[in-house]
């Protein structure tokens, strides 16, 4: 609830401060406050879960400002408003749903209306007066309300500010598996067309880190009902004991029962394989079971050039990662990286025939991953195709307390990539091999 009250209450100093500016006779300052709205709407909208560059507010704000000495301030002030948020809500992916895009817009319209009114009955010296104490509340309380790691990362990654997006974090349905490991799932808005089990890549946060994140709503943005898995010690799923058995540490009991959690919640064996980064291994373990499969997806697969499984490098992550101290026993990290995160293994394990099997490279890849994906790809037994994608490794996205920080333009093409590459009529079968419908 916080983070959405942060940004709507952002958003409403936005939209007040941008309705004195508009009243200001100078041309600059009017278009500075048309502007301004147009942010407030776009924000709005991020604010109840849209994810969407904040041009989307910009741009009817600008059409505005342009037309605003031939159109009454009553006509113009909320064609913008409604145009703001809706531009955001319908190009967000996924869409907001009908029913609260319909809600929001009328709310935020009507509010923009009384505003308007308000600053058009103040005095002229009291409304010049506020947008001075606006920008000072706004300076006092955004670095308390907004995590100061987000104006860090606008400062250290400039070249995203252009297509920056900011939206609330998913709020998805938590499922405890027996085996003890955590899934999430996430519903599309009405009937879902398929399902997927999705495997997230190396970070503490696990499902819930940004990447992850935009993954799942390029699925949801498709008809997918997803379950995302936390292997055990990352995310939610707690980590098993110094002392216990390495077979503790093995994420493919919980990931099988995952998969047949959200079977019985989707009521279909039309199931999807999913993975980014490190759950890319994992995608190859599971098409080796005997789980009926509809296909899968291996995002920005490949191997750690010079840096061995268990090696130094990992073995120092995974320490770092699960806090332990003192370290965990070198010689039982060595077993669990070799036992169950060894993607050449996984891979060469696959059978010959499985369900069909689609390899997305990511144009902006990491340097190790760019110089073994060929490889990693060659060594992928039966039914497989490349895709490229138009995006980072991380997808441009960043997981800052909680919100989602980042590029929403990059998961709208992973979205695309996964319209237009996963087939959804086909018939699963026993093993994850793939009988074509009649």
């Amino acid at each position: 609830m916080k983070p959405l009250l942060v940004l709507a209450a952002i958003s409403l100093f936005l939209r007040f401060s941008g309705a004195v500016a508009r009243h200001r006779p100078s041309l600059a300052v009017s278009w500075l406050g048309w502007l301004t709205v147009g942010l407030a709407g776009w924000l709005v909208a991020s604010a109840f879960g849209a994810w969407f560059p904040y041009w989307a507010g910009l741009a009817p704000a600008a059409i505005a400002a342009a037309l605003s000495r031939r159109l009454p301030l009553r006509v113009s002030a909320p064609v913008v408003d409604l145009a703001a948020v809706t531009l955001t809500a319908c190009l967000s992916t996924p869409p907001l749903p009908a029913g609260l895009f319909a809600v929001l817009a009328g709310v935020y319209v009507g509010v923009g209306v009384a505003t308007d009114l308000l600053v058009a009955a103040l005095d002229r010296r009291v409304r010049y007066l506020l947008p001075a104490l606006v920008v000072a509340a706004l300076v006092g309380l955004i670095p308390n309300l907004f995590p100061r790691h987000l104006f860090q990362y606008l400062v250290d990654q400039p070249e995203r500010i252009p297509r920056l997006g900011v939206t609330t974090a998913l709020k998805a349905e938590r499922v405890d598996l027996p085996h003890g490991e955590v899934a999430w799932l996430d519903r599309p808005h009405g009937t879902p067309k398929a399902g997927a089990v999705f495997f997230h890549g190396y970070n503490a946060l696990g499902a819930q880190q940004g990447p992850a994140l935009a993954v799942r709503r390029a699925l949801l943005d498709n008809g997918f009902m997803v379950l995302s898995v936390d292997y055990p010690g990352f995310g939610d799923s707690p980590a098993p004991g110094l002392e216990a058995d390495v077979a503790a540490w093995d994420p493919l009991p919980g990931e099988l029962q995952a998969f047949d959690a959200l079977r019985e919640r989707l009521g279909t064996d039309k199931i999807f394989l999913i993975g980014h980064s490190m759950g890319t291994g994992e995608v190859a373990r599971m098409m080796a079971s005997d789980r009926p499969l509809l296909g899968a997806a291996m995002l920005g697969g490949g191997i750690s050039i010079g840096k061995p499984i268990a090696g130094p490098f990992w073995y120092a992550r995974f320490n770092k990662l699960h806090r332990f101290d003192p370290p965990f026993p070198q010689e039982r990290f060595e077993q669990i990286a070799g036992m169950f995160h060894d993607k050449v293994v996984a891979v060469r394990a696959m059978p010959e025939q499985h369900a069909p099997l689609l390899f997305v490279e990511f144009v902006y890849e990491n340097p190790d991953l760019t110089l073994s994906r060929d490889a990693f790809f060659d060594l992928i037994p039966g039914e497989k195709r490349k895709a490229l994608c138009r995006a980072s490794h991380y997808l441009s996205s960043t997981r800052i307390d909680s919100f989602l920080v980042g590029d929403p333009i990059a998961t709208l093409r992973l979205s695309r990539l996964f319209r237009a590459n996963l087939d959804l009529n086909a018939t699963p079968a026993a093993g994850g091999l793939e009988k074509k419908s009649s």
